[in-house]
């Protein structure tokens, strides 16, 4: 079936307002009002074209090629929009709109943690709830989080931290979600030499455990270049176990200012076979959007609406205060 050029811009034109119509957070009933109209008006096309296309184009027919290209419009509008991804999230059998999925790191207590809970979904779920977008947190593996998003095949991930692999796939908020200190940890029985005072520094060969996906600052990178061997695991708790155990010879664990330094080595039960030795730097994470996502930049656009909206209400901060944080950034 061919389509004219000016067809293909009506169904381009049309998909875009739907965009705009379901960024503006219209009722579920207006669409299935909509959904009714264009199943009407499909029910009207016959289930096959009437007449021969040359004969359609003879003038004084009693049936129009007019008349049936636009029945073949509105039949082909209704699949496209109401079909794509832009209004999945508007569209359910019981007429109830369907939550923004947003995944969420599972093991950076207490900004988000296992149980779902942390200072960081509070502020997610609070942001949208002020713009009037439902959302779900799937929890899931830092590791896991990073790639669907970065693959396009979830709206956004936190907490997230700049990355030049980021460049063209995902768009950061503007605004910081999480500050973390990015803390070197050794063994009690086979300490590290001390760096100079204020310095990130490890001997050539010092096997270092990580955390499998996450973005360190250039200090803790840097080690990589000075010949430290860089050890992935699944957690900071994962990779305290490992230095307890001897497996490796230091440990890049964030930590941060809401809690004591070795909140994670009590939580691994570590704490009388490993200490903090230095700090190798500091990092602020927020939520990333995919750029290839169809609802991303959406996201994007509700996400930093809402949150300046908090911010000048005073709810961040109210949010902070309830989790520790004390700062006067908000």
């Amino acid at each position: 079936m061919h389509i004219s050029g000016k067809e293909k811009n009506n169904i381009q034109n049309y998909v875009l307002f739907q965009s705009q119509f379901a960024a503006r957070s219209e009722s579920t009933q207006a669409l299935l009002a909509k959904k009714t109209l264009y199943t009407s008006l499909e029910r009207t096309k016959k289930d096959e074209d009437p007449c021969v296309p040359a004969r359609c184009r003879t003038k004084g027919d009693t049936v129009h090629h007019s008349d049936f290209i636009s029945k073949r419009i509105t039949s082909l509008l209704f699949l496209v929009v109401w079909e794509s991804p832009v209004l999945a999230h508007v569209k359910s059998p019981k007429s109830v709109v369907k939550p923004l999925e947003i995944m969420v790191e599972d093991a950076a207590p207490p900004w988000s943690g296992a149980d779902g809970k942390g200072y960081a979904n509070d502020v997610v779920k609070a942001v949208y709830k002020e713009v009037g977008v439902p959302v779900v947190l799937k929890v899931v593996p830092y590791a896991r989080c990073k790639k669907t998003v970065l693959k396009g095949q979830a709206v956004a991930c936190f907490s997230m931290a700049w990355h030049d692999e980021f460049d063209g796939l995902l768009k950061l908020a503007s605004e910081p979600l999480i500050y973390l200190n990015v803390d070197v940890f050794e063994s009690i029985k086979r300490p590290l030499p001390k760096p100079a005072q204020g310095t990130c520094d490890i001997p050539p060969n010092t096997r270092v455990g990580t955390v499998r996906a996450y973005e360190y600052p250039p200090e803790a990178m840097a080690l990589v270049t000075r010949g430290a061997i860089f050890e992935t695991y699944h957690s900071d708790i994962h990779t305290l176990k490992m230095l307890a155990s001897g497996r490796i010879d230091a440990a890049i664990i964030m930590t941060n200012e809401l809690e004591p330094r070795n909140t994670k080595s009590l939580e691994a039960k570590t704490d009388q076979q490993v200490r903090f030795a230095f700090n190798c730097g500091k990092e602020a994470g927020t939520i990333g959007f995919s750029l290839t996502h169809p609802l991303g930049l959406l996201a994007w656009t509700h996400y930093e609406e809402g949150y300046k909206r908090l911010k000048k209400k005073g709810t961040l901060r109210a949010i902070a205060e309830k989790w520790g944080d004390n700062r006067t950034t908000f």
